[in-house]
């Protein structure tokens, strides 16, 4: 699947890779209480800088955080046997990655960072 979104300075090339895996299943413990169980992996490529700031060193490298592990937890529990009831939770962790204008502003921005003397 792509995604494709017209931003920023059309001279700074801006292209994300995003992988993504998600697994799931599905335990019946009781005849009345169903378990969900997943976890959810991310990973964004980020694109690097080309230009660096000499006075900054650190705005050479954007960082890219890899560790992105999301679980996934949830369950069904029926009232009764005779009832279409049915009280249902969940729980989840989820991440949310750099946008791209962000990124589009800290690859164009910088050299634009240089102190000038008066």
């Amino acid at each position: 699947m792509t995604f494709t979104q017209a931003i920023g300075n059309p001279v700074v090339d801006l292209f994300i890779k995003d992988y993504s895996l998600y697994v799931q299943d599905q335990y019946k413990v009781t005849p009345r209480l169903t378990l969900n169980l997943g976890v959810r992996y991310d990973y964004a490529d980020l694109p690097q800088p080309t230009v660096t700031n000499p006075d900054y060193p650190a705005t050479g490298r954007i960082p890219t955080y890899g560790k992105q592990f999301a679980p996934r937890v949830g369950l069904a529990y029926a009232i009764d046997d005779q009832s279409k009831t049915v009280i249902r939770a969940g729980y989840g962790i989820f991440h949310g990655r750099y946008p791209g204008g962000l990124i589009n502003t800290l690859i164009s921005a910088m050299g634009s960072t240089r102190r000038r003397s008066l």
